[in-house]
């Protein structure tokens, strides 16, 4: 065994006896502190989803009450449903309809751009229920979808009723819009059944998604996938719609929350990393408990590869529990820094303060 001596930084090491006594000390400090678990080799598991914790009650300050759901972040949520869906669903008919619809693009775009909104939502109403922001975000996804294929038959219908009135005018010289309906409704119910927004529905299908050009053959161009697929990739559009919308939505809902304030914690910041030969060594002072010495190994700059230490924290508080993630730091074949999480750890107030301390002894600011 052997010590390090902090006035040159050198290992000097124990004698026999000295060093039989240090594994008896050690042995009876591990014996009264509960056990830490073992550094990850690998980030083979995602870490397990945070909790926020919860503050005091006014009554008795060691009971911790549950998460409520205030009713304002339901409000919020719907709020954002009812208003967000129709405008993303008329901004991917209209161009979809006017210029090009990108069959794997514009599915995209309204699943991220549904769950950004659903996102911002839950942080201005502090939702902190990752279940029912999951399930605002699959509503809102489905109602995106929705959106766009009546807005988009809406259009439709509007062009081709603009063009039967220049025809009626143009034969009987004066203009019929109710004429020019009825017109339409028939040539839908002879070709499916239906009329109105179905018949349009049960038309697009009939004649085939073209891939080439976007939601339908109307236009005659590209690939045309026959009906019984057009209903398949239909679907497949609204699953990714909506589950894109669901997943962005829950993620949000599960970040690290101030019970004590009422408010998120502030974005993780970096507190430094190692070599990944260092990061066991480094690991064990985490474990040990010495966390002081833990933030003093750090460097300011990441080695690569290496291990790299995050923080997250509400900004000012002594309550509320800091959260410590440790990721791995790698370099991939094209040049980019890539990052994988290897452990989170909630902290007591105390010990990441102790961090902070050993980090700012190493001239470094976190």
């Amino acid at each position: 065994m052997w010590m390090r001596r902090k006035s040159t930084n050198t290992n000097v090491s124990f004698c026999s006896q000295c060093a039989q006594e240090v594994r008896q000390a050690l042995k009876a400090k591990q014996t009264e502190q509960p056990a830490r678990p073992a550094p990850l080799p690998k980030a083979t598991t995602a870490p397990p989803p945070y909790q926020p914790p919860a503050a005091p009650d006014a009554a008795d300050a060691s009971a911790k009450p549950s998460v409520t759901m205030p009713l304002d972040s339901v409000l919020i949520l719907i709020l954002v449903t009812l208003v967000g869906a129709p405008l993303l669903g008329g901004i991917v008919a209209f161009v979809g309809y006017h210029l090009m619809y990108l069959i794997i693009a514009f599915p995209a775009f309204m699943g991220f751009a549904g769950g950004f909104m659903m996102s911002q939502g839950i942080k201005w109403g502090k939702m902190r229920d990752p279940v029912v922001a999951a399930a605002f975000g699959l509503v809102l996804g489905l109602f995106i979808y929705g959106s766009y294929r009546y807005i988009a038959y809406l259009i439709l219908k509007n062009d081709v009723r603009t063009e039967l009135i220049k025809a009626i005018e143009a034969e009987y010289g004066e203009s019929d819009a109710a004429f020019a309906d009825e017109i339409f409704d028939l040539y839908l119910r002879e070709e499916t059944g239906r009329t109105g927004f179905t018949g349009v529905l049960l038309l697009e299908a009939k004649e085939g998604v073209s891939i080439a050009r976007g939601s339908s053959s109307f236009d005659g161009g590209g690939i045309n996938i026959g009906t019984e697929l057009t209903w398949v990739y239909w679907l497949g559009e609204i699953i990714a719609v909506a589950g894109l919308s669901a997943f962005l939505a829950s993620g949000a809902a599960s970040q690290p929350f101030c019970e004590y304030h009422d408010r998120w914690y502030a974005k993780e910041k970096s507190l430094g990393g190692v070599k990944r030969t260092q990061a066991e060594n480094v690991m064990d002072l985490l474990y040990m408990g010495d966390y002081v010495s833990f933030g003093r190994e750090l460097h300011q700059k990441t080695p690569i590869p290496g291990m790299e230490f995050f923080y997250e924290r509400c900004v000012g508080c002594q309550e509320s529990n800091p959260i410590l993630t440790v990721k791995r730091v790698t370099r991939s074949s094209k040049g980019k820094t890539d990052y994988s999480v290897v452990e989170k750890q909630t902290l007591a107030p105390s010990e990441g303060e102790q961090i902070v301390e050993g980090v700012i002894a190493r001239g470094q600011n976190p």
